[in-house]
């Protein structure tokens, strides 16, 4: 990952890490922080096989608040619900993983 490249050359970097109040040391951790986490998730849950049934779809769609103008039609929103539900299932199983860590890590706060 070539840093400086993604966050618009290595000005514009040094622009971030100096809004932000950080090290480029400090950047680094934080990047490898959240690329250790992002390979933690991908380890220990299956977020591309999260599937969403027609039905699922359906019953979502019925329950959906119909208050508004327009009148919406189920071909116009099967794709957005599919992907909302979608992203609902895998969020909970990020949430369900980080509430499985949390029970079974030993935590000490210093204040």
């Amino acid at each position: 990952i070539n840093a400086r490249e993604e966050n618009g050359g290595a000005e514009i970097l040094a622009k971030v890490l100096e809004d932000r109040n950080l090290t480029d040391t400090e950047f680094r951790q934080e990047l490898e922080n959240e690329l250790l986490v992002e390979l933690y998730i991908e380890q220990n849950t299956d977020l591309e096989g999260v599937t969403v049934t027609d039905a699922e779809v359906e019953a979502y769609f019925e329950n959906i608040d119909r208050n508004t103008e327009e009148n919406l039609f189920f071909d116009e929103l099967e794709a957005d619900l599919r992907a909302e539900l979608r992203t609902q299932e895998q969020q909970a199983q990020v949430r369900a993983l980080v509430e499985e860590a949390k029970a079974e890590a030993e935590i000490e706060l210093f204040i």
